[in-house]
């Protein structure tokens, strides 16, 4: 029989307390999040260049549109570089349990 992995959730992927996120700025009005990389070698990027005003990771896969389900907003700019963090972690862990 086969054994399971357990589910992780972003919760497990969070950056260590001390990990202060450095951001740069993004022409089109928001920060790229210069130590976040995703697997692709992508770095982060967050913005609040919305129509509401909110912080959203800017290519957040779980949105389809803004104000659905899926669409997660953070409070500051920080929680949304702290939150890219986890979601560029809890992606290589996936790419990886994909590869092997």
């Amino acid at each position: 029989m086969q054994q399971q992995k357990p589910k992780l959730s972003l919760t497990d992927f969070e950056p260590p307390a001390d990990w202060q996120p450095s951001f740069s700025r993004w022409r089109h009005g928001g920060w790229y999040v210069t130590n976040v990389h995703y697997e692709s070698g992508a770095c982060g990027c967050i913005s609040r260049n919305y129509p509401d005003g909110q912080w959203r990771i800017v290519c957040d896969d779980r949105r389809v549109n803004i104000g659905e389900p899926g669409d997660i907003t953070f409070k500051s700019r920080d929680a949304a570089a702290r939150a890219e963090y986890a979601l560029a972690a809890s992606t290589k862990v996936r790419t990886a349990d994909k590869k092997g």
